[in-house]
């Protein structure tokens, strides 16, 4: 061993070193000074990947959770960085691996942006909801003269079609059933008188009525635009209660291949009743452009 590397030992006042003591990075022994061998080194405590993963994952999640649209991305995140944080406390837990508290971490942001995500896509769903109701229910007042009947003056025509001064505004006033209604765009509605019927064997809805009734509707599409009937929609009231639909054979609703200008489409509704003689239907044929018609008995 080199002597230069042994500690210095004074010569004024000498001192006794007892084996196994370390001076200057060596130990005494038996055969004299030798260097310190070192130790391994500890395995790594520090921070988990997966750990690190999933809390970076959760901050990210929770800080977009709120964002509208952005939340889907968020709600991924979350669904990633919940499993990586789980399988990373496992093995802080059983193997001794470090980053337990990122790991816990990770999995409290990753629940709470997926909640976040939930009740924030709620509430924005509601919203719109809303917004969307207030629409339909002011857009009517946009268009004072919209839905007035288009009656020729002194008409003495029987039809249904060619006398719509039987016809009345959708705004105020009831149409009746078998008259036609007429927008002023030129989109013509007639909902025929009510027609009994006796459901089929396959038939679907309004199986505890005591009575069914069927109507047939025309749309005559006198505007310059095609006309799209798969947003057609009817309900019906009758004595005091609302109907339920019902779906047979010659009975599916509107149609969905969009009516040309100067064209013109027919189908059957079909709705179970309380009372025969007292029905009222409300028919809105689109959801924005056209007012809603009442139609009663």
């Amino acid at each position: 061993m080199d002597d230069r590397s042994r500690p210095a030992e004074p010569t004024d006042t000498p001192r006794q070193y007892e084996l196994g003591e370390v001076v200057n990075g060596h130990v005494l022994t038996e055969g004299g000074w030798q260097p310190v061998e070192p130790s391994a080194e500890p395995a790594d405590k520090g921070g988990s990947g997966l750990a690190v993963a999933s809390l970076v994952l959760g901050i990210i999640a929770v800080v977009l959770c709120l964002v509208p649209i952005v939340n889907n991305l968020a709600m991924v995140l979350a669904l990633v960085g919940l499993p990586l944080g789980v399988v990373a406390l496992v093995g802080a837990i059983r193997k001794g691996r470090g980053g337990r508290g990122m790991a816990i971490a990770g999995i409290v942001l990753a629940i709470t942006a997926g909640i976040g995500v939930l009740a924030s896509q709620s509430a924005y769903g509601e919203a719109i909801d809303e917004i969307t109701s207030d629409v339909e229910e002011t857009a009517p007042s946009t268009g004072d003269d919209e839905g007035q009947e288009t009656a020729p003056d002194d008409s003495t025509d029987g039809s249904t079609e060619d006398a719509p001064a039987d016809d009345t505004s959708g705004e105020s006033d009831n149409a009746s059933f078998g008259s036609t209604y007429t927008y002023d765009d030129g989109l013509a509605v007639t909902i025929s008188e009510p027609e009994s019927f006796t459901p089929g064997e396959w038939a679907f809805g309004g199986e505890d009525a005591p009575a069914h009734v069927k109507f047939t509707i025309t749309v005559d599409n006198g505007t310059d635009e095609p006309f799209d009937p798969s947003l057609f929609t009817t309900s019906l009231a009758s004595g005091g209660a609302e109907s339920d639909s019902v779906y047979d054979d010659d009975i599916s609703g509107s149609p969905d291949t969009k009516v040309m200008p100067g064209k013109s489409v027919s189908f059957v509704v079909g709705y179970g009743v309380e009372d025969p003689d007292d029905l009222t239907m409300e028919v809105s044929p689109d959801f924005l452009e056209h007012e809603e018609i009442l139609v009663a008995s």
